[in-house]
């Protein structure tokens, strides 16, 4: 059996190892450049995301506050047109109405009634 030692062969001239100058740095120095452009358009993304979220449920909230205003209006008027309603169905307001225009007036008690034909 031919078995020998491993010995590494010769480093050539035209490669050379980068040396780390220390060892306790996270990132090596030409990294740092790019990753704080990163993190600041990260930054700057997740703010503007955050105004326009802002916008929109600023922009809902008062479109539900304008249709809340529009609902309690048409409330309102629905009870003021009901109460307008009852007044003129109302029998003394039709008898009133009736005796001014048309010169019509209830029967009394012991009054005839002929119907002309």
């Amino acid at each position: 059996m031919n078995i020998r030692v491993y010995r590494p062969g010769p480093v050539h001239l035209g490669m050379r190892q980068q040396v780390s100058s220390r060892s306790d740095e996270l990132l090596p120095r030409r990294l740092h450049r790019p990753v704080a452009i990163v993190v600041v358009l990260g930054f700057v993304a997740a703010l503007g995301a955050g105004q326009l979220m802002q916008w929109r449920t600023g922009s809902a909230l008062r479109v539900m506050e304008q249709q809340q205003s529009r609902r309690v209006e048409l409330g309102e008027e629905n009870i003021r047109l009901l109460a307008s309603r009852a007044k003129l169905a109302s029998r003394q307001y039709v008898e009133a109405v009736a005796a001014v225009r048309f010169d019509l007036h209830a029967p009394g008690k012991n009054q005839v009634h002929r119907v002309k034909m």
